[in-house]
């Protein structure tokens, strides 16, 4: 009998509040813009889940305490504090406009801000609900099984769950937990919690279990996402937010333990204890021991700047510290990070500096790096409403390694429903075989009411060439919608890959790696029976993806939520 199969995979389903539309192009693409990345395909999947959740449960700016603000991760420490002060001075912000010429905002920034907060204030006539005491909550749950065609192996499943309960000021907790494809389902491979609560009227915030550290400019101390490249002038710096929580499936780089922050004034005074090694002893991992590391952070805030230092210490490393700056004058952002670690073998001092300002009608950026015997880096960028162009060296000073990247992209609108987007990679690396490596991609999508086409061909060269395209036909509306994808590559033999981001999950995408010659075929869609009073009260989600040869899978995943 001929065991060739056909596996089905089904995802068991769970209650999700969301009333966001999947995979909506100009969400995915006000999610790469705060990212400060060149494509909704970039988007790290951490950052994604927490811009998808406020797409669905905005933040509510005029509410929620300062600390909630903070606490958020979609507002940098600057622009919570600006908020604030604006809210003490004047009341509530009450149109876009308003929140554009607040410091440490622009026009640009807020409309890709804007599908993610609430502007809802309790101080316009009429508005009676009492916002503060609001709870929302989201309860999700995925999960799946896969297996090959015409392979005798078991099948694999995989599952995630994650619930989150939040009040605008008050308190917030929440937990997930999966497992992949190739672990064991249970316990779960992999698990993050978190608990904040905001007493003294949102002046402090302590937080418990899982929690993001972002200062300076990274150089110390970032947790979380983070981009190496500089295909956007948004790349070119981080807006640091200090501490937040974290419920994000793939939490490994955050932190476990305490943290804590206080705000008074023009003064905040950020504290946390990170144990290193927890989050594996609570998973059931061999590990040789849990490292305690505390870490304090202070920031001062005037005017049109805002200054902090901070310093970690652990038994291994010993104490680091570090100083960072931002200020805006003339139109133009400056930062800056100084940083001094003493490591046992060698102390190590990194520094990093730039700016971002205006030129014609687009802005400019300019960013060095420094680390002492290792590393010196600088960029610079240009970037207009339609056009991109990036350019980046990179010398490794204890190998001698050189490598120069140039990055353009030009957005080409063709007429009111068909656009064009042009983009070309080039990097010059003298130390390997293969040296250089260029890059080419040209995307077309035509969008009518709910219908959209699109299509892609990119070229690689390095060794050999490589060859990938696909098109793509679907509907985007509130009650159904689905994407039909037909992907053909070929590598010639290329050692390294091609790869094509797929349509995932809401909001998500994953990366099948191409080698070889082969093609794909590819169905992601869903719909939404039933509506309720506060959006959508379910949905369902499912996904179809068959790859030949080699990987050939079929696999299905359903999504349903209220």
């Amino acid at each position: 009998m001929n065991r060739k199969r056909i596996i089905i995979c089904i995802v068991c389903m769970l209650p999700i509040w969301n009333g966001s539309s999947a995979q909506d192009p100009s969400l995915l693409a006000a999610i790469a813009e705060l990212c400060g990345v060149s494509d909704s395909e970039d988007i790290p999947e951490d950052e994604m889940e927490k811009y998808m959740h406020y797409a669905s449960h905005p933040l509510r700016i005029n509410l929620a305490s300062p600390a909630r603000l903070l606490s958020s991760g979609i507002l940098s420490r600057y622009q919570a504090a600006s908020v604030a002060d604006y809210r003490r001075s004047n009341g509530d912000v009450l149109s876009f406009a308003e929140l554009s010429a607040l410091d440490g905002f622009g026009e640009g920034f807020v409309r890709a801000l804007a599908p993610f907060i609430s502007l809802a204030s309790g101080s316009v006539p009429g508005a009676a609900e009492d916002t503060l005491k609001h709870i929302k909550g989201t309860l999700q749950a995925k999960g799946g099984i896969r297996a090959g065609l015409g392979e005798r192996g078991k099948p694999q499943a995989t599952y995630g769950i994650k619930c989150v309960l939040e009040a605008d000021s008050g308190w917030e907790a929440g937990l997930a937990a999966r497992s992949g494809f190739t672990e064991s389902p249970f316990p779960p491979a992999s698990y993050g919690f978190s608990a904040s609560v905001y007493p003294g009227r949102g002046a402090w915030k302590l937080i418990a279990g899982d929690f993001n550290a972002r200062f300076g400019q990274g150089l110390l101390l970032w947790s979380g996402m983070v981009i190496d490249s500089y295909s956007s002038i948004s790349s070119f710096y981080r807006r640091p937010g200090g501490l937040s929580p974290s419920y994000a499936w793939s939490g490994t780089s955050t932190h476990r333990g305490l943290a804590a922050d206080f705000t008074a004034g023009h003064f905040t005074v950020s504290s946390f204890v990170s144990l290193k090694g927890l989050r594996e002893e609570m998973q059931g991992q061999r590990n040789p021991g849990i490292l305690c590391m505390p870490g304090l952070n202070l920031a001062w805030r005037w005017n049109h700047s805002i200054i902090s230092c901070t310093s970690v210490w652990d038994r291994v490393s010993g104490v680091s510290a570090s100083v960072d700056g931002r200020a805006s004058a003339w139109g133009c952002d400056f930062f800056a990070e100084g940083v001094v670690k003493s490591m046992p073998a060698r102390p190590v001092t990194r520094a990093a500096g730039g700016f971002v300002c205006p030129l014609g009608k687009g802005r400019s950026a300019f960013r060095a790096e420094w680390e002492s015997r290792a590393l010196l880096r600088s960029a610079a960028g240009y970037e207009s409403r339609s056009f991109v162009l990036s350019a980046d060296y990179r010398w490794q000073m204890e190998k001698d390694r050189h490598q120069t990247k140039v990055f353009v992209r030009k957005n080409l609108p063709i007429s009111k429903n068909v656009s064009s987007d042009l983009r070309g990679t080039f990097r010059w690396r003298p130390y390997e075989a293969d040296p250089v490596r260029v890059s080419v991609r040209g995307d077309v999508t035509w969008r009518g009411g709910p219908w959209l086409a699109a299509g892609r061909v990119e070229y690689l060269h390095c060794h050999k060439n490589g060859l990938l395209s696909y098109a793509e036909f679907g509907r985007q509306g509130e009650i159904w919608f689905f994407f039909l994808r037909g992907t053909w590559y070929s590598t010639g033999g290329w050692t390294d890959r091609i790869y094509c981001y797929e349509r995932d999950a809401p909001g998500n995408f994953n990366v099948p790696a191409c080698y070889g010659r082969g093609g794909g075929v590819s169905l992601y869609g869903g719909f939404t029976p039933l509506r309720g009073r506060g959006g959508r009260l379910l949905k369902t989600y499912a996904r179809l993806w068959f790859r030949s040869p080699g990987m050939s899978v079929l696999n299905v995943t359903l999504r349903a939520g209220f």
